[in-house]
């Protein structure tokens, strides 16, 4: 419950793609050039933000550099938060082999009975032990089924947010091509 709801609050639209994010970047790379957007975007924590720092940062005057750290940077976001929802999936696949254990406990637990009895144990004996199974089992289920739900609800979202990036990158790309035809011209032959 704890990972559900902390990444409800952290892998969400709002904060990871904001509405317009791309057109704002692009609009700060006309208006200052693609050169100064590490201090108007150094607080921001959306991916289309975070790409275009490391991009313009590390590809310096390359277009296909840029292009290609981009990308880069994308994946790597995404990675992160994928590896951060690997917890869920994990809890999610562990849990039934623990209901599994009890289950195997339960069995033991009930042919003990039988050849402690002499093979005729009473009713309540062989219960305890079915009981035993039943319930591990149960628990081990009923934590699997909505991790392994969360977890693929938490994967599709991290994945539509990535693409939502990416198409927001794509003014914020022209743009900068733009900026680094201006910076082409202007310098000195």
């Amino acid at each position: 419950m704890y990972f559900a709801i902390d990444y409800s609050l952290t892998i969400c639209r709002k904060k990871l793609v904001p509405q317009g994010i791309g057109s704002k970047i692009a609009e700060v790379i006309q208006n200052t050039g693609h050169r100064n957007l590490k201090q108007s975007l150094s607080e921001k924590e959306d991916f289309v933000s975070i790409a275009v720092l490391e991009a313009t940062a590390k590809g310096k005057s390359d277009w296909f550099r840029i292009k290609s750290v981009l990308a880069e940077s994308f994946q790597d976001q995404a990675l992160i938060l994928l590896r951060r929802i690997e917890w869920i999936n994990l809890i999610g696949n562990v849990s039934p082999m623990v209901g599994l254990f009890g289950t195997v406990f339960g069995m033991i637990k009930l042919f003990d009975a039988i050849v402690v009895a002499g093979g005729q144990p009473q009713p309540a004996v062989l219960a305890d032990g079915i009981s035993v199974a039943l319930v591990t089992t149960f628990w081990g289920l009923v934590i699997a089924i909505p991790s392994l739900a969360v977890h693929g609800v938490f994967r599709n979202r991290i994945e539509t947010l990535v693409s939502e990036a990416v198409v927001e990158a794509d003014d914020v790309m022209a743009q900068i091509k733009i900026s680094l035809k201006k910076e082409l011209l202007q310098s000195p032959a």
